[in-house]
């Protein structure tokens, strides 16, 4: 951050991509906060994308009420949800995950744009842990 912080081209940082299932919630909350304080105070306008361990909505705490400039990261992936040859399942899970984080009171990024319908992907189910087929 100190330099790079203020650099045009820095929109918004994520300092973890997935971290695991299995985390110490508590320890990554403050390990989050402590982050973006740091983000923050060298630039303010850089946007501070977060991904839980666990259910998005199990994390409206970790910041308090200022949320300017913080973000909540989804990743949903189809794979872990059955097979269908009908697109509308898809949809619909897409819609109920969708509908189960809209009250979150952080701006909502959706990355990963993978549909990832099969686990078949070498650690796709986790670090040495191998795939689900």
């Amino acid at each position: 951050m100190e330099r790079w912080g203020n650099h045009p081209a820095t929109y918004a940082l994520e300092p973890i991509n997935e971290p695991w299932d299995y985390s110490d919630v508590p320890a990554l909350k403050e390990w989050y906060r402590s982050l973006e304080q740091i983000v923050h105070e060298i630039n303010p306008e850089v946007i501070f994308v977060f991904y839980p361990s666990t259910f998005a909505m199990e994390w409206e705490d970790t910041f308090g009420d200022d949320v300017k400039n913080v973000a909540l990261d989804t990743h949903f992936y189809t794979a872990w949800n059955g097979r269908s040859n009908n697109i509308e399942t898809y949809c619909d899970a897409y819609a109920t995950y969708f509908d189960s984080v809209k009250d979150s009171k952080y701006d909502l990024w959706v990355g990963e744009w993978s549909l990832a319908t099969d686990t078949c992907a070498f650690w796709l189910g986790g670090f040495n842990e191998g795939s689900y087929h």
